[in-house]
């Protein structure tokens, strides 16, 4: 986030009096961190002109002769350019002869194709190396064009176009989405330094015409929503007044009354959707998911695939907008429009994520919206469009916002001071607390609106860390009681598990607990029926605790082909919740990754591959496990789809997923193996005098790979078993193997010396030589 101390001292004037080393500390102390401080650099000998006359230069067809009227202390000025966006009664900024530019270029009286230049009109990039990605095409390929309001012969032209202000480039914790609007900032840095904090005027006015417009949306998928239109708007160019706040604060002006709604939405966080009212399709709006596949042309000129579930923002079936995304250009304003009508809405943030996910969509309201926001501000911005914008004709508000109610929370002093470190009172909160704009009353804390972070009494005390000052704080040993690390039996099974699968190329992999009721279905292979809602929650998408991995491992391999990234295996370890809690291991394989693309040499990932990892994860359990083939099922082809068994019961798969369970993925063109095993019933039969507890060694490991050459039909247990009996050998991994031609394979072992001795180099190429015998033995050769 970018936030320029000009904008700051809109709602906290005291920012000019602090210097930018205070600045920072205090941002480090409410939890943001500075990661640049912006200046941009004075230059000498510039100053506002006037341009009096342009003519065509006599011996250069691109380039003018302008008269320049720089005030009465100096002459007019005869100055060559080659700018396009001039007119006559422009003010410019004016280089002076002996102005030396940041990038050190002079400006000297010279001849231009025998015509005297005595200065230079400047261009934006000619006065500061800062903000160039955020000029308009305008902007970016001619000189400053300043506002009528600059005053000829001013020797201070950068204050007209912001390069007299402090930028600042903030790291926001993630929990503080409200924090990316000025206002929320200024209202917590306030608080902290406990200076006057200047409000907006917050009084929404009557419209001055009724609007035609209804509006429909689902509250599941749309927290609220306001609707406004407004008549007759000005399409001039943006002034500076406007633009150089937009620049410096990380928006990029468009030249339209667009821009005073990007400024608005600096304020609050919330963006805004823009339609011309004139081209709205009709006047009933629908806020809904899609209900089939869509194509529309978005204000970027792209084409986006709109999908079922997307939502959307729709009038009489055409497609308004992707919701909180990006608007269609079909019905977006241009230089012609006069009347707009603006939509401030609260989608799910959930759901927007996904889609501009799916879309690589990066919009900066696609990320303001795919973080939660309280509809609070919705109000906030309605409010402001009244204020800001109470010159024109603006209508009564169309549309509802659910304002919850103010989170409460019991104060719990004892726990919060047992949290802090230090005693602290009920007096204490209220004095710190309402500094933030908490309420105290009878020992309950209401919450402000704007801070849907704040939950409990944790939450409480991480506020009041803000403001103590931490040497005020006792220290004191910690006190912490640890399980010993011999009785975790479960965790370090499971970790022995998980590095083992990732030793062998496997990519370990967390993704999300709670799914949509429609998602349960998705591959609920061991047929649960009882499934865990979860109650209270402020969004359907995540209702309930998933009854599988697989669904979102999926997801995982949708969103890495998407992006071109080899869809390499994966796995996941997660508790399942249903009636009872089981824990699964779920993997992902494609049919083959290329290794290596100048001998073509692919490893062969299949039913028989991922069969060879179930026996080992049975093996460290010292379980025995079997296969049973399946006749039918709804997720795998029977024909590669293995059942595996355990006392007789069933507690995994192994198959190849079926195209048509795919598509739903866009992985209809994969061959996708899967292995999901329950392991909980194999845990609890684990007993302690099955497993030894060995002191790690202070000496490194040694550890060797081997790769050798066989043919298809050869039987590798045999030689690692071979390998794994020899005295000096500590464990033996299979790593990988390769498809040499028809015939023959190459396997890779992954061979691990016992290491309770220093091992000579002699003493390791003797094994060296012993494990080579072995080979030998077996007819194998080795690859050098």
């Amino acid at each position: 986030m970018r936030i320029s101390k000009q904008l700051i001292a809109k709602y906290l004037p005291h920012i000019h009096e602090i210097e930018d080393k205070v600045f920072i500390d205090v941002c480090s102390a409410i939890g943001i961190e500075v990661e640049k401080v912006i200046t941009h650099p004075f230059t000498k000998n510039i100053v506002v002109g006037q341009i009096i006359s342009i003519v065509q230069h006599p011996n250069a067809e691109k380039l003018s002769v302008c008269q320049i009227n720089v005030g009465s202390s100096l002459p007019t000025l005869t100055i060559v350019c080659g700018a396009k966006n001039i007119n006559v009664n422009n003010k410019v900024v004016v280089a002076l002869d002996s102005c030396v530019l940041y990038n050190d270029k002079k400006i000297i009286k010279t001849k231009i194709r025998d015509v005297e230049s005595e200065g230079m009109l400047c261009a934006y990039s000619e006065l500061t190396p800062h903000n160039h990605e955020y000029l308009s095409s305008s902007d970016a390929n001619g000189v400053i064009i300043l506002d009528d309001s600059a005053i000829i012969g001013d020797t201070n032209p950068a204050k007209y176009i912001g390069l007299d202000d402090t930028i600042y480039e903030l790291t926001l914790p993630s929990n503080r989405n409200d924090l990316n609007g000025v206002i929320s900032f200024c209202q917590d840095f306030a608080a902290y330094m406990n200076l006057p904090f200047i409000w907006p005027e917050i009084n929404i006015n009557k419209g001055s015409f009724a609007s035609t417009l209804k509006i429909n949306f689902d509250q599941h998928i749309c927290n609220g929503c306001r609707f406004l239109q407004i008549k007759n708007i000005n399409n001039s160019p943006t002034p500076w007044l406007i633009k150089k706040v937009l620049i410096n604060n990380g928006c990029k002006p468009v030249e339209s009354i667009v821009d005073y709604f990007s400024f608005i939405s600096l304020l609050t966080n919330v963006p805004m959707a823009i339609y011309d009212t004139e081209k709205l399709p009709g006047e009933e709006i629908n806020i809904c998911l899609a209900t089939k596949d869509n194509n529309f042309i978005g204000f970027n000129d792209k084409q986006y695939q709109i999908a079922t579930n997307d939502i959307v923002v729709s009038a009489n079936n055409k497609i308004l907008s992707l919701a909180g995304i990006l608007g269609n250009k079909e019905y977006g304003v241009d230089d012609k429009t006069k009347n707009i009508t603006i939509e401030i809405a609260n989608f799910s943030f959930i759901n927007i994520r996904q889609t501009s996910s799916r879309l690589n969509i990066n919009t900066a309201a696609a990320k303001s919206n795919s973080r939660e926001i309280s509809p609070y501000f919705i109000d906030l911005t309605t409010t402001l469009i009244y204020n800001i914008l109470s010159n024109y004709e603006i209508s009564n508000v169309v549309g509802d916002v659910n304002l919850p109610s103010p989170t409460t929370i019991e104060i719990d002093a004892k726990f919060i001071s047992s949290i802090i470190g230090m005693n602290i009172t009920n007096q204490h909160l209220e004095q710190f607390l309402t500094r933030f704009g908490f309420v105290i009353k009878n020992e309950i804390c209401y919450v402000p609106l704007h801070r849907i972070d704040i939950k409990n009494n944790q939450d409480l005390a991480e506020e009041l860390l803000k403001l103590i000052n931490i040497n005020d704080i006792t220290a004191a040993p910690i006190i912490a009681n640890v399980e010993n690390d011999q009785t975790n039996i479960e965790y370090k099974l499971i970790s022995k598990i998980s590095n083992w699968l990732i030793t062998n190329g496997c990519y370990e992999t967390k993704t999300y607990n709670l799914v949509s009721e429609n998602r349960l279905s998705k591959f609920n292979i061991y047929r649960y029926s009882n499934f865990v809602k979860i109650s209270n929650v402020n969004n359907q998408q995540r209702e309930f605790m998933r009854t599988n991995l697989i669904d979102r491992l999926l997801d995982v391999y949708a969103n890495n082909a998407k992006r071109k990234n080899p869809l390499v295996p994966i796995f996941e370890i997660q508790d399942i919740y249903t009636n009872t809690i089981e824990k699964n291991i779920t993997l992902l394989v494609h049919d083959s990754l290329l290794i290596d693309p100048l001998s073509k040499s692919k490893v062969c990932y299949n039913v028989n591959y991922l069969k060879m990892l179930v026996n080992k994860i049975a093996n460290i359990l010292n379980a025995e496990i079997t296969y049973q083939p399946i006749n039918d099922s709804n997720f795998f082809y029977p024909n590669e789809t293995l059942c595996i068994t355990y006392n007789g019961e069933t507690i995994g798969y192994i198959g190849l997923i079926k195209k048509s369970q795919l598509a739903d993925y866009d992985l209809k063109n994969k061959n996708i193996y899967c292995l999901s095993i329950n392991i909980t019933r194999m845990l609890t039969n684990f007993t302690d005098d099955k497993f030894s507890y060995q002191q790690p060694s202070n000496l490194m490991p040694i550890i060797k790979d081997i790769s050798f050459l066989v043919p298809n039909r050869f039987r590798l247990n045999d030689l690692i078993v071979a390998i794994k009996n020899l005295p000096f050998v500590q464990s033996t991994f299979f790593v990988d193997q390769y498809e040499i031609d028809n015939d023959n394979k190459s396997y890779t072992l992954r061979i691990t010396f016992k290491n309770d001795k220093v091992l000579t180099s002699e003493q390791i190429t003797n094994y060296l030589i012993q494990i080579e015998q072995v080979v030998i033995e077996h007819h194998v050769i080795i690859r050098k």
